[in-house]
């Protein structure tokens, strides 16, 4: 599978394709490693690991999945790429402990170049899909929904997709998914 990196190791590695991007080396394409190096929730997802003792090797196979997606879930194939890792005892510990602070800021825009959208949407498809902890993820999802009422400049529109797309496998999204129809529509009354 290759070696996983430590934390240090990605700092040092974003810190190093910076210094490269000043020094105007010749521009190539990236491994999927490298772009999973790159990705603004790798080092969180990573740091979360050490905090939660989970594998590592799981966590870094979950930031390489990561790094194939150009764009958030849209359709369900693509919600259910996370099915497998929504079963990872590891895996859900270590994504709730990142959700806990990872999320997009107060005036997050989609040109907010500092925010991984495409991994915080999978992440939040992941923990819709799990039956583990299944209490803490609902509450995660409630808090993340609450998060998006509070902070109605950010787009609300990919949060309610995944509500919408997974509610038949996952009824008790209806909920959530209502309680932000509901809230939005009020917020634009």
């Amino acid at each position: 599978m290759g070696k996983i990196p430590s934390v240090e190791e990605i700092k040092n590695y974003l810190e190093a394709v910076e210094n490269a991007s000043r020094e105007n080396h010749v521009i190539r394409g990236s491994s999927i490693e490298e772009i999973a190096m790159k990705r603004k929730l790798t080092l969180p997802l990573m740091s979360a690991c050490e905090q939660t003792n989970a594998d590592p090797e799981k966590i870094w196979k979950l930031c390489k999945k990561f790094a194939q997606f150009s764009h958030a879930p849209i359709k369900l194939n693509e919600y259910e790429r996370m099915t497998s890792f929504a079963q990872e005892e590891c895996i859900v510990d270590t994504v709730l402990k990142t959700l806990e602070t990872y999320h997009p800021s107060e005036q997050h825009t989609s040109a907010d170049f500092g925010f991984d959208i495409i991994g915080y949407y999978y992440c939040i498809a992941l923990i819709s899909q799990s039956d583990y902890r299944i209490e803490d993820c609902k509450n995660r999802l409630h808090e993340i929904c609450r998060f998006y009422i509070q902070n109605p400049s950010n787009s609300i529109d990919v949060l309610k997709r995944n509500m919408s797309v997974l509610k038949n496998k996952r009824p008790y999204l209806r909920e959530y998914e209502e309680y932000l129809e509901l809230e939005n529509s009020s917020e634009e009354d």
